[in-house]
């Protein structure tokens, strides 16, 4: 370990962890192997847990991994700040190691790298990569992380051991509260932009309702949907919602907010005699264990031509696949596997509970979303590309969400079965994204273009009016000299006129000047 390295590290303490010696930490040292020295005695602290982490037995490694990608021995969110260093050029597969410490750091939790950017080869076993803040910076987007900081020491002193050559980079990471559980109390709020001709749920729900509709919307959370219906569709819309504070700001977009529990309210006893052109349940029926009772109620307050929309998570998605295979099934406050999620659905799952409810379905649509695009987008990385492709062959594994149209049913044999719900291939959505990406590309570099044009043509107008600045400059610097040698002589005026009102002799002349005048008119 040469003192390139400790002495970044001991920056990194100061600036990041100074203020939280006090708080119980638990510390992990990917790479500690003690080779030519460790950063143990930097987080010596008695409220700190320090633990040393190696592939390998060894000085100062207190746990050995058993895969050194797959960190079975550390569970998620459970670490405060993970440090490495001169350990990340040494990983072959350095983005899965990546994706492992934002997996296991709390949320808010830190962690610091420290790698070279030059250097000769030196094999532990292997030496495999060198880094620049360029690639933390690329390497922060892919795991989810808030970069903090991040530089290399292009000028390095003379460190008197040789370890200036190295030109080290060093890297610090926040893992945010978003990206897992939050640890804060009460309920996660829901909030979510409506984007109208976007391919997401909310905005397939919005083109099967019809303007100044009468809608029921269940679970409506802070309002999103509620204000889209209320101010662009001109629908009358009332809510049931569970959670008082979100029911508080969705309630100025409605016209009657209930607050009840969905899985005990009768709705029909609720609303009485009123009946809807629209009953809504948008990634709600997935948080209700009695579901078939919610939607036999759903049926019986909707008008005989009125429409049920429902969208449900997919469990069935190809990433939930990949999580599996590697041994996870971890809870986030949203997307597929959110925490308050108690019930899961395929597409047949849902299609048989819709109609055991009394529902002919009469459209189903999916999200479609490739496995990299969702909470779980390197889950099918580490698969064989023959597993891969055999996940996402299976039937809906690109599905992220399903949006089902039904309506209850008038009598007859049950409706309800639908073939695949699209024909094209996992790579051909992959060449669809990345062709996107790059109009999108095209697009930011023409406003680039334009921009920098104008910003050319501004600077030669600047540079134009600048002699007639400098002119004008001159100019008010001449006439501020003169105001003040002005305003020199004036002070010199005011101090003779005072001394001239003090004289006595003067002032009574001026007493006996008065006089005259006052006595002596023609």
């Amino acid at each position: 370990m040469h003192k390139s390295s400790i002495e970044k590290m001991r920056y990194f303490k100061d600036k990041f962890l100074s203020g939280r010696t006090r708080d119980r930490l638990k510390i992990y040292d990917l790479g500690s192997a003690a080779i030519g020295g460790s950063y143990r005695s930097i987080f010596n602290e008695p409220n700190w847990d320090y633990i040393g982490v190696d592939l390998l037995r060894g000085e100062n490694v207190n746990l050995v991994l058993s895969d050194p990608y797959i960190w079975l021995e550390i569970d998620s969110d459970s670490v405060d700040v993970v440090i490495s260093g001169q350990a990340f050029e040494h990983i072959e597969y350095f983005w899965k190691t990546i994706l492992e410490i934002a997996r296991i750091l709390k949320p808010g939790g830190l962690c610091c790298i420290i790698a070279p950017s030059s250097g000769p080869e030196h094999k532990y076993p292997v030496d495999c990569w060198r880094f620049y803040p360029d690639g933390f910076r690329a390497l922060a987007r892919y795991a989810g992380l808030e970069l903090r900081e991040t530089w290399t020491e292009w000028d390095p002193k003379n460190y008197g051991d040789g370890s200036e050559l190295w030109k080290d980079t060093f890297f610090v990471g926040q893992k945010t509260a978003s990206k897992k559980e939050s640890s804060q109390e009460g309920p996660h709020i829901y909030r979510r932009d409506i984007r109208c001709g976007e391919e997401d749920s909310l905005s397939k729900i919005i083109r099967h309702l019809a303007p100044k509709s009468y809608v029921l919307e269940l679970g409506p959370a802070t309002g999103y949907l509620t204000r889209f219906l209320k101010e662009n569709l001109g629908c009358r819309v009332d809510c049931v919602e569970v959670c008082p504070e979100m029911a508080e700001e969705a309630k100025k977009y409605s016209d009657r907010m209930l607050i009840a529990d969905l899985e005990k309210v009768s709705l029909e006893e609720e609303f009485g005699t009123k009946v809807f052109d629209f009953v809504i349940l948008a990634d709600v029926l997935e948080h209700v264990r009695e579901d078939k009772r919610l939607l036999t109620s759903c049926a019986k307050v909707l008008k005989e031509s009125g429409k049920c929309l429902v969208s449900v998570p997919n469990i069935a998605h190809a990433s939930i696949f990949g999580e599996l295979f590697a041994g996870r099934f971890e809870y986030s406050d949203e997307g597929l596997l959110d925490k308050t999620h108690v019930r899961f659905y395929t597409r047949r799952s849902i299609q048989r509970k819709l109609i055991e409810a009394g529902f002919d379905i009469r459209q189903i649509e999916a999200v479609i979303r490739l496995p990299e695009e969702t909470e779980f987008r390197n889950s099918l990385s580490s698969l064989p590309i023959e597993v891969q492709r055999a996940i996402l062959d299976l039937e809906d594994s690109l599905t992220y969400q399903f949006i089902i149209e039904c309506t209850p049913r008038k009598g007859g044999p049950c409706k309800g079965n639908f073939g695949p719900l699209y024909s094209y291939s996992a790579v051909d959505l992959r060449r669809a994204v990345l062709k996107g990406y790059e109009d999108r590309i095209s697009a930011l570099e023409n406003a680039y273009e334009q921009a920098r044009d104008l910003a050319y043509e501004r600077l030669e107008y600047i540079n134009k009016l600048e002699p007639a600045l400098e002119e004008a400059k001159q100019m008010a610097f001449s006439r501020l000299d003169r105001i003040t040698e002005m305003e020199r002589v004036l002070e010199t005026l005011r101090m003779r006129l005072h001394v001239y009102e003090e004289d006595p002799v003067i002032r009574r002349y001026w007493k006996v000047r008065k006089w005259v005048k006052k006595n002596f008119r023609r």
